[in-house]
């Protein structure tokens, strides 16, 4: 970095040895000339700060928006594959960091302990067919937690960086298009059997500012069914 951008803003090495090959050996710079070289000494530490500036400020953009910040947030590497309530936390923190409002939005956890709770278009979700052949990439948990503001989702466990709204993101997300084949343990899953399901599995709603902190914030509790 150094030595490419006093390159840049032309800056040798070999300016001293040059100013004493030009007033002689036992010759010594003028006041003005100790002042010129002062000056230009500021200059290319002031264009160095400036130019550090810039990169700092490519390297590290600001977002102004929630729908921009979850669509550079999405790809970062702090995202981790297996903890959907960490993600969120660190992305309420990131908000934060950027100065973005989100506090009238709600965090949702929904809990079923026996890992029940199918997502048909998960990211890191194995590929899979219905019976009639189409596919989707499914995962089950036994928890899971997402955001919501303003009716849109804001999940890192959703395959595309996709923004959708809550109707949208329960349907596609949480029940299948088809009966799926049968599944080890559960059997053939259908929409109709797994809206039974969510009739007796609990969701959890926290305020997100609380949430940021320490995953705390707990406001009431319900049936994921309520949702729907």
């Amino acid at each position: 970095m150094f030595s490419s951008t006093y390159t840049l803003l032309g800056y040798s090495k070999n300016c001293h040895i040059n100013s004493q090959i030009k007033h002689g050996k036992n010759d010594r710079p003028t006041s003005n000339s100790k002042s010129s070289n002062l000056k230009k000494l500021m200059n290319i530490f002031i264009k160095f700060i400036l130019i550090s500036l810039i990169h700092s400020h490519l390297a590290f953009p600001q977002v102004d928006n929630i729908k921009a910040a979850f669509k550079k947030f999405y790809n970062s590497e702090i995202i981790d594959p297996i903890g959907c309530n960490d993600n969120i936390q660190n992305f309420l923190k990131y908000l934060d960091e950027n100065n973005i409002d989100y506090k009238d939005g709600h965090v949702i956890e929904v809990y079923e302990p026996v890992q029940r709770l199918f997502f048909y278009n998960a990211r890191w979700g194995q590929e899979k067919l219905y019976q009639n052949g189409v596919n989707y990439f499914g995962s089950n948990w036994y928890f899971h937690v997402f955001f919501v503001h303003r009716n849109k989702v804001y999940d890192f466990s959703l395959r595309g960086s996709k923004i959708p709204t809550l109707k949208n993101y329960l349907n596609q997300g949480f029940l299948p298009k088809f009966p799926t084949k049968k599944l080890l343990f559960w059997g053939v899953i259908t929409k109709k059997s797994t809206l039974k399901e969510f009739k007796k599995m609990k969701m959890k709603i926290f305020d997100p500012e609380a949430y940021s902190y320490d995953q705390s914030g707990f406001l009431r509790k319900g049936n994921f069914i309520d949702l729907f």
